[in-house]
Protein backbone atom coordinates (compact mmCIF):
# COMPACT_ATOMS: atom_id res chain seq x y z
CA UNK A 1 0.00 0.00 0.00
CA UNK A 2 1.37 3.79 -0.94
CA UNK A 3 1.65 6.18 1.15
CA UNK A 4 0.39 9.21 0.17
CA UNK A 5 2.28 11.38 2.77
CA UNK A 6 5.40 10.69 1.34
CA UNK A 7 5.32 13.61 -0.95
CA UNK A 8 4.07 16.24 1.17
CA UNK A 9 6.97 18.44 1.34
CA UNK A 10 6.28 19.01 -2.30
CA UNK A 11 3.84 22.12 -2.03
CA UNK A 12 5.81 23.18 1.44
CA UNK A 13 9.01 23.45 -0.67
CA UNK A 14 7.22 25.23 -3.89
CA UNK A 15 5.72 27.73 -1.49
CA UNK A 16 8.36 28.03 0.18
CA UNK A 17 10.16 28.79 -3.10
CA UNK A 18 7.52 31.26 -4.29
CA UNK A 19 7.68 33.45 -1.14
CA UNK A 20 12.13 33.85 -1.00
CA UNK A 21 11.35 34.53 -4.92
CA UNK A 22 8.83 37.56 -4.05
CA UNK A 23 11.30 38.91 -1.61
CA UNK A 24 14.07 38.96 -3.81
CA UNK A 25 12.08 40.76 -6.26
CA UNK A 26 10.31 43.21 -3.90
CA UNK A 27 14.18 44.03 -2.45
CA UNK A 28 15.46 44.79 -5.98
CA UNK A 29 12.22 46.79 -7.23
CA UNK A 30 13.07 48.56 -3.68
CA UNK A 31 16.75 49.30 -4.12
CA UNK A 32 15.80 50.72 -7.96
CA UNK A 33 13.34 52.84 -6.17
CA UNK A 34 14.94 54.91 -3.56
CA UNK A 35 18.09 55.76 -5.93
CA UNK A 36 18.37 59.40 -5.40
CA UNK A 37 17.05 60.67 -9.00
CA UNK A 38 20.35 63.08 -9.30
CA UNK A 39 22.27 59.45 -9.31
CA UNK A 40 23.65 58.63 -13.17
CA UNK A 41 22.03 55.38 -14.06
CA UNK A 42 23.21 53.40 -16.63
CA UNK A 43 21.32 53.08 -20.02
CA UNK A 44 19.40 50.52 -20.46
CA UNK A 45 20.91 49.55 -24.17
CA UNK A 46 24.03 49.75 -25.07
CA UNK A 47 25.24 51.03 -28.58
CA UNK A 48 26.59 48.06 -30.55
CA UNK A 49 30.95 50.21 -29.94
CA UNK A 50 30.06 50.48 -26.19
CA UNK A 51 28.17 46.99 -26.63
CA UNK A 52 31.41 45.23 -28.67
CA UNK A 53 33.75 46.79 -26.18
CA UNK A 54 32.88 45.65 -22.94
CA UNK A 55 32.68 41.98 -24.88
CA UNK A 56 36.01 42.29 -26.07
CA UNK A 57 37.98 40.12 -24.29
CA UNK A 58 41.82 41.23 -22.94
CA UNK A 59 44.08 42.36 -25.69
CA UNK A 60 45.80 38.97 -27.25
CA UNK A 61 48.22 39.40 -30.12
CA UNK A 62 47.17 36.39 -32.19
CA UNK A 63 48.76 34.42 -35.27
CA UNK A 64 47.19 31.82 -37.54
CA UNK A 65 49.60 28.74 -37.79
CA UNK A 66 49.19 25.76 -40.13
CA UNK A 67 51.26 23.22 -41.51
CA UNK A 68 51.16 25.58 -45.17
CA UNK A 69 53.83 27.46 -42.83
CA UNK A 70 55.18 25.13 -40.72
CA UNK A 71 53.40 25.49 -37.73
CA UNK A 72 55.40 28.71 -36.85
CA UNK A 73 53.07 29.92 -33.67
CA UNK A 74 55.15 33.36 -33.96
CA UNK A 75 55.09 33.89 -37.46
CA UNK A 76 52.00 34.84 -38.95
CA UNK A 77 49.99 37.28 -37.16
CA UNK A 78 46.42 38.42 -37.61
CA UNK A 79 45.42 41.87 -37.15
CA UNK A 80 42.71 44.44 -36.05
CA UNK A 81 43.35 47.42 -37.04
CA UNK A 82 41.90 47.52 -40.59
CA UNK A 83 45.65 46.51 -42.66
CA UNK A 84 47.01 43.19 -43.40
CA UNK A 85 43.92 41.74 -45.04
CA UNK A 86 41.68 43.36 -41.82
CA UNK A 87 38.76 44.35 -42.91
CA UNK A 88 37.48 46.74 -40.25
CA UNK A 89 39.59 48.38 -37.50
CA UNK A 90 38.55 47.32 -33.68
CA UNK A 91 35.63 44.75 -34.63
CA UNK A 92 36.74 42.37 -32.20
CA UNK A 93 37.48 39.86 -36.05
CA UNK A 94 41.31 39.23 -36.27
CA UNK A 95 42.26 38.62 -39.91
CA UNK A 96 45.55 37.84 -42.26
CA UNK A 97 45.79 36.99 -45.32
CA UNK A 98 48.12 34.16 -46.55
CA UNK A 99 49.66 33.36 -49.79
CA UNK A 100 49.76 29.44 -49.45
CA UNK A 101 52.21 28.26 -52.26
CA UNK A 102 50.47 24.93 -53.30
CA UNK A 103 47.32 23.37 -54.01
CA UNK A 104 45.83 21.32 -51.72
CA UNK A 105 44.06 20.95 -47.85
CA UNK A 106 45.53 21.93 -45.00
CA UNK A 107 45.56 22.03 -41.31
CA UNK A 108 45.41 25.14 -38.95
CA UNK A 109 43.70 27.23 -36.13
CA UNK A 110 44.79 30.17 -34.63
CA UNK A 111 47.43 30.87 -31.54
CA UNK A 112 47.93 33.36 -29.24
CA UNK A 113 51.24 34.52 -31.09
CA UNK A 114 54.22 32.17 -29.46
CA UNK A 115 52.35 30.47 -26.79
CA UNK A 116 50.73 26.88 -28.04
CA UNK A 117 48.24 27.04 -24.60
CA UNK A 118 45.85 29.11 -26.33
CA UNK A 119 44.80 27.78 -29.57
CA UNK A 120 41.31 28.02 -31.37
CA UNK A 121 39.91 26.25 -32.27
CA UNK A 122 41.68 22.72 -29.77
CA UNK A 123 41.43 20.66 -32.89
CA UNK A 124 42.62 21.96 -36.23
CA UNK A 125 40.78 23.56 -38.97
CA UNK A 126 41.43 23.07 -42.25
CA UNK A 127 41.81 25.38 -45.97
CA UNK A 128 41.71 23.95 -48.95
CA UNK A 129 43.56 25.99 -52.20
CA UNK A 130 43.09 24.79 -55.63
CA UNK A 131 45.71 26.59 -56.96
CA UNK A 132 49.46 27.58 -56.59
CA UNK A 133 50.20 30.77 -54.76
CA UNK A 134 46.68 31.40 -53.89
CA UNK A 135 45.24 33.63 -51.21
CA UNK A 136 43.35 32.43 -48.06
CA UNK A 137 41.68 34.86 -45.29
CA UNK A 138 41.92 33.62 -41.99
CA UNK A 139 39.67 34.57 -39.52
CA UNK A 140 39.85 35.28 -35.62
CA UNK A 141 35.84 36.27 -33.75
CA UNK A 142 37.03 37.13 -30.79
CA UNK A 143 33.31 38.33 -29.11
CA UNK A 144 31.01 36.79 -27.21
CA UNK A 145 28.26 35.68 -29.27
CA UNK A 146 26.55 33.85 -26.75
CA UNK A 147 23.62 36.39 -25.74
CA UNK A 148 23.51 37.24 -29.60
CA UNK A 149 19.89 36.98 -31.34
CA UNK A 150 18.80 34.27 -33.94
CA UNK A 151 20.97 31.20 -34.79
CA UNK A 152 23.12 30.73 -31.77
CA UNK A 153 27.17 30.27 -32.79
CA UNK A 154 28.81 27.59 -31.82
CA UNK A 155 31.42 28.24 -30.22
CA UNK A 156 30.20 31.24 -28.96
CA UNK A 157 33.70 32.88 -28.88
CA UNK A 158 36.56 32.57 -31.08
CA UNK A 159 34.99 31.56 -34.16
CA UNK A 160 37.72 30.86 -37.02
CA UNK A 161 37.05 30.75 -40.88
CA UNK A 162 39.27 31.23 -44.35
CA UNK A 163 38.19 32.02 -47.24
CA UNK A 164 39.42 29.08 -48.87
CA UNK A 165 37.92 27.58 -51.97
CA UNK A 166 34.76 25.45 -51.70
CA UNK A 167 35.25 21.82 -53.89
CA UNK A 168 32.97 22.21 -56.71
CA UNK A 169 32.79 18.67 -57.12
CA UNK A 170 32.07 15.77 -54.89
CA UNK A 171 32.36 12.26 -55.06
CA UNK A 172 31.99 9.04 -52.54
CA UNK A 173 35.17 7.95 -50.65
CA UNK A 174 35.87 4.62 -48.64
CA UNK A 175 38.38 1.77 -48.23
CA UNK A 176 36.12 0.05 -50.86
CA UNK A 177 37.94 2.29 -53.47
CA UNK A 178 40.67 2.98 -52.10
CA UNK A 179 40.13 6.62 -50.77
CA UNK A 180 40.65 8.41 -53.69
CA UNK A 181 38.55 11.70 -53.83
CA UNK A 182 39.96 12.12 -57.48
CA UNK A 183 37.84 8.52 -58.81
CA UNK A 184 36.26 9.76 -61.47
CA UNK A 185 34.08 6.24 -61.26
CA UNK A 186 32.63 7.57 -57.52
CA UNK A 187 31.98 11.15 -58.47
CA UNK A 188 28.64 12.76 -57.64
CA UNK A 189 26.29 14.45 -59.73
CA UNK A 190 23.43 16.37 -59.31
CA UNK A 191 20.19 15.15 -59.58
Amino acid sequence: MRNNRTHTWLPIMGSLLLVMGLLWLSLHTLNAASASPDQATAPTQASPDIARAIDAPAATNWCAAGDFQGWNNNGTPAYDDGTNGDLVAGDGVYSVDYTIATAGRFQWKFVGCGNWGNTHPSENAWAITSAADQVVKFTLDTNDHSSDAGIVAVPAQYNVNANDDIPTTWAAVGDWQGWDPGNLDTQLTYV
